[in-house]
């Protein structure tokens, strides 16, 4: 493994790790929309830094942070535009090493107050939708509201997020749900934490808006 580079601050240190979390996450969701077959996808030594074909590699996600950060782009939100922007590709697989490319990133500058903007209308449609659905379901199946919550939680074919999920699991005590969805909800909250903070206000954790000070985005 290649040496930690002792000069980089904690919070940087962070977010290296938790921008390599959301490509690690959204390459899986990128795989299984593919293949049709969920999987776990481990980043090769030539991106955790190691040995690979016979050459030594560094980390390459500190550098992707870099890169983000000094064109004043949010690396977490950067991977998850990046894989937006890679739904209709089949023939190449998506690569860290793309988010290395200027062009690639002042492209996806361009593309944050649309992505800011959405954020707003897709939450309040999803809260919608999960509210019509979940009187449907206690109805159908003659559940309880916290057995019915769960099932339309855990449907992983309705398309409302990993933070409304984890959110509302956590708040009704069901933590199978809660437990799936926290590592994800909070990617999708550091992408964008104004953003989320103005739809969803105090039902944010606070251990997720910790975060989001501490890495000062």
């Amino acid at each position: 493994m290649a040496k930690p580079q002792l000069s980089r601050s904690r919070a940087k240190q962070k977010l290296d790790q938790l921008t390599r979390q959301a490509f690690i996450q959204q390459r899986q969701l990128w795989n299984a929309k593919s293949t049709g077959v969920q999987e776990d996808y481990n980043p090769s030594p030539r991106w955790d830094g190691g040995l690979y074909r016979g050459k030594q590699y560094s980390p390459v996600w500190p550098k992707i942070v870099d890169k983000c950060l000094g064109l004043d782009l949010n690396p977490i939100k950067t991977v998850l535009m990046y894989f937006e922007s890679c739904t209709s590709r089949r023939d190449s697989l998506p690569l860290p090493s793309e988010l290395l490319s200027y062009e690639l990133l002042t492209s996806l500058v361009k593309q944050q107050p649309a992505m800011a903007a959405a954020v707003k209308v897709q939450e309040e449609s999803a809260k919608q939708r999960l509210t019509v659905y979940l009187h449907s379901v206690v109805f159908e199946l003659g559940l309880s509201k916290k057995e019915g919550l769960a099932y339309a939680l855990m449907n992983t074919q309705e398309t409302w997020s990993p933070l409304l999920r984890y959110m509302i699991a956590a708040a009704e005590g069901i933590d199978k749900v809660a437990t799936r969805f926290k590592s994800c909800a909070l990617t999708q909250y550091l992408a964008d934490p104004a953003a989320y903070d103005e739809v969803f206000a105090e039902s944010i954790p606070g251990e997720f808006r910790d975060v989001a000070k501490e890495l000062s985005i």
